[in-house]
């Protein structure tokens, strides 16, 4: 039986933060409770947005919640990025997954096993460096690209 749990999620001039923010959620935690206007919602609107971005790959100019608040230096880009601890029969360990979006549509996305410091994808807009996979790995994700 496999279990994914987020440990933490990272925002950058997403909502309220224009700079970084982020929350870190421990083993036993049930609930997140923080006072009026802290950024929960936020958080959780982030989360909803990596979601759709990353399993149906679609970026949706209109919920890109670029923060606002610094007219005088603004940040094209919004970046999130996650901690998860995946447990299973064959990845268990801490992945760390990130990516930097703007309203034309990707930036930046990396994927790498935290504890390893191993990388296991990196793609700059649309080109992607999959160099630490082995070969048979590297022609699944070719194959699968074709089909």
């Amino acid at each position: 039986m496999s279990s994914i749990t987020l440990r933490m999620i990272e925002l950058e001039n997403y909502g309220r933060f224009y700079d970084t923010a982020k929350l870190i959620l421990k083993d036993r935690i049930t609930a997140v409770v923080l006072g009026a206007s802290c950024g929960k919602s936020t958080f959780a609107s982030a989360l909803e947005f990596l979601t759709e971005a990353v399993l149906e790959g679609n970026i949706k100019n209109s919920e890109l919640n670029i923060c606002r608040t610094f007219v005088d230096k603004p940040k094209n880009f919004v970046r999130i990025e996650i901690l998860l601890e995946i447990s299973d029969a064959t990845h268990s360990g801490v992945y760390r997954y990130g990516i930097s979006v703007t309203d034309i549509g990707v930036l930046s996305e990396y994927l790498w096993k935290e504890n390893t410091g191993r990388r296991i994808f990196y793609r700059h807009k649309n080109d992607i460096d999959l160099s630490d996979l082995n070969d048979i790995a590297l022609g699944h994700i070719k194959c699968s690209l074709i089909a």
